[in-house]
């Protein structure tokens, strides 16, 4: 019937094993959960005057360089930090000589990681190749139901 030889049972149990192995890949990443990844970052701006100033300046570089990337959906804020002396919050920013340091929240969604450790992983990666030379620690991660 074929002018060349077939050997269906080669074929098949080709077929079949990597069929198993998409279906088992598609298995896992429905076992896999989805986690909430909050990351800080520190980010340096300079010829400033008012903390204002450096807290809009750092928002804005940060949002810029995100959406280059159509990283929209990463959340930007500006960190806080507690007084030790009257436990009021403060914003995470220091200003000193038209320099400022300003502390960065950064937050985004990861599906599908394997554990904690790999969303956090996950997360630093996508939003460190966004910001460039940013350091960035991972903050917090949570499960989401």
């Amino acid at each position: 019937m074929f002018p060349f030889n077939i050997d269906a049972s080669v074929n098949l149990s080709y077929f079949g094993r990597r069929s198993q192995e998409l279906y088992d890949l598609s298995f896992n990443a429905l076992l896999m959960p989805n986690y909430n990844v909050l990351l800080e970052g520190a980010w340096l701006v300079r010829d400033v005057k008012t903390e204002d100033d450096a807290i809009g300046v750092a928002i804005s570089e940060a949002g810029k360089r995100l959406n280059q990337r159509k990283m929209e959906f990463v959340e930007v804020e500006v960190g806080q930090t507690t007084c030790p002396n009257c436990g009021e919050e403060l914003d995470g920013i220091i200003l000193v000589a038209g320099q400022a340091l300003v502390g960065m929240l950064f937050e985004m969604k990861i599906f599908n990681a394997e554990n904690e450790e790999h969303a956090g992983r996950i997360a630093k990666s996508m939003i460190g190749k966004a910001l460039g030379s940013i350091p960035l620690k991972v903050v917090e991660v949570e499960e989401l139901d």
